[in-house]
């Protein structure tokens, strides 16, 4: 067993909250979250786990979650005084291409990926700015 997975970071930052809970003899202990579980990213920045029940249509959820994603990373790139396009070319190479017009599901793992990308120290080129 593991304890729930929850990040917390500055304002605007991206708050992961995934609880998979065990209500019968597990005194309230989380199980580990699986890194491939499908997630969605609100405007707010809160990773919840992407239930298609609650979408209209999954494509355009899919779409709206990276649009989200997008924004978000480029603020919280800027916050840390890291180039926005880079962080995010970074992100396309290495994790996951964010395209609107050809989503693809999102994933706790790719959150976790991508955090640590933007949370990398800014290259001398753009502190020198």
């Amino acid at each position: 067993m593991a304890t729930p997975l929850s990040v917390s970071a500055h304002a605007r930052d991206l708050n992961i909250q995934l609880n998979d809970s065990c209500n019968c003899c597990c005194f309230q202990w989380r199980k580990r979250v699986n890194p491939d579980t499908q997630v969605y990213v609100n405007s707010y920045g809160e990773v919840v786990r992407f239930d298609s029940k609650k979408a209209d249509d999954e494509t355009e959820s899919l779409k709206r979650c990276v649009s989200n994603l997008q924004h978000i990373i480029a603020r919280m790139a800027e916050d840390r005084a890291r180039d926005r396009e880079e962080v995010l070319r970074e992100v396309d190479a290495r994790i996951v291409k964010l395209r609107e017009d050809e989503p693809q599901p999102v994933t706790i793992d790719m959150i976790r990926r991508i955090l640590q990308v933007v949370e990398r120290p800014a290259s001398p080129v753009y502190r020198a700015k």
